[in-house]
């Protein structure tokens, strides 16, 4: 009896060692077959990538997601294919089509005519789709708040500012100098994105507007001022400040660093990114770490902001928003930015 109990224990331990590690990530390739596709399937557990390499009877397609781990394999549940593109059902995505031409990728709406029509004006803004985003747009004298039925302004200065340059956005905030103080400043302006409600940080340290922010860590920022040859750690919830030393954060780790190098060319806290957009040749361009993928035809005058999945861009005066996995769709217009490509922060 006491044999076929230590048996069955043994049994019952060595069945959940065999869980625990059939479920912890590790990186795996396998092949399968769905319909007349040819399908490799990888998993990259060092940066959480997973990779499928769709080979058809003309071509193979190849892409790429960062994703959490599936014990699951095979999770591609169906392919299609129409003239050069092939649409993807998957675990990870519902209905992607990637397109594929002479060895170059793009995205199934770069030659798009978009169709979404202006919805609205508010102070001289167009409004064709505001998504779920909230838009900051700086009209020289005013902040203008826009988040679907929801436009607002914000008072800020008590004289036209052409330009904001000096700028930080940290999580909801925009944070901006008050520009009512000239040549330097010693006071901010933090703005919540979520409620619009504005309140004013005193640094009692004056700074000089060719400052520039570095990054931010733990709810500091951190910023160099260039005529000082200073870096400073400001925290915009304790409204306090202090002399840093020379340093920045780099994926992961800090780096010491001298006034020199932080004069010479600005320094950036930094996070390396597989999946990132970028503008070559005056077009958007998203970059994975198989392939780059055309993602518009638009000519692109600004790069405003971009993530690992959404960007957002001028074009004649036109704010455009990109999913990669979705669609581009037409946000705002402002004859302004035909001459002032900056001044929109987006939350």
């Amino acid at each position: 009896m006491k044999k076929l109990v230590v048996l069955l224990l043994f049994i019952f331990l060595l069945f959940g060692f065999y869980l625990i590690i059939s479920r912890k990530p590790h990186n795996y390739e396998i092949t399968y077959k769905l319909n007349e596709y040819d399908i490799k399937e990888n998993y990259n557990v060092n940066n959480n990538i997973y990779t499928f390499d769709i080979g058809t009877k003309e071509d193979n397609y190849i892409f790429n997601i960062k994703s959490e781990y599936f014990t699951k394999r095979k999770l591609v549940t169906n392919v299609s294919k129409k003239d050069n593109c092939i649409t993807i059902d998957s675990v990870l995505l519902s209905n992607y089509t990637i397109c594929k031409k002479d060895g170059k990728y793009f995205s199934n709406f770069y030659d798009a005519k978009l169709t979404n029509k202006k919805s609205d004006t508010f102070e001289g803004i167009d409004i064709y789709e505001l998504g779920s985003h909230t838009y900051f747009v700086w009209n020289y004298n005013k902040m203008l708040a826009l988040k679907n039925k929801n436009l607002s302004k914000i008072e800020l200065f008590n004289s036209d500012v052409y330009n904001i340059d000096l700028y930080y956005l940290l999580d909801q905030y925009l944070i901006i100098p008050n520009y009512d103080e000239k040549y330097s400043f010693s006071s901010l302006y933090m703005i919540n994105s979520k409620n619009y409600k504005t309140s004013k940080i005193y640094l009692n340290i004056d700074l000089y507007y060719d400052s520039y922010f570095l990054g931010d860590y733990d709810d500091d920022i951190y910023i160099y001022d260039l005529k000082k040859e200073q870096e400073y750690r400001i925290n915009p919830f304790k409204k306090n400040i202090y002399k840093n030393k020379y340093e920045y954060y780099d994926n992961g780790k800090w780096y010491d660093t001298t006034r020199k190098a932080l004069n010479d060319k600005k320094i950036f806290f930094n996070q390396t990114k597989e999946f990132y957009f970028d503008v070559e040749n005056n077009l958007l361009i998203y970059n994975t770490p198989a392939y780059k993928i055309n993602v518009s035809n638009i000519k692109v005058d600004y790069l405003i902001s971009s993530n690992e999945k959404n960007a957002f861009f001028l074009s004649n005066g036109i704010l455009y928003y990109v999913n990669i996995y979705n669609d581009i769709t037409k946000v705002l217009g402002y004859k302004e930015w035909n001459y002032n490509q900056g001044n929109v922060f987006i939350f």
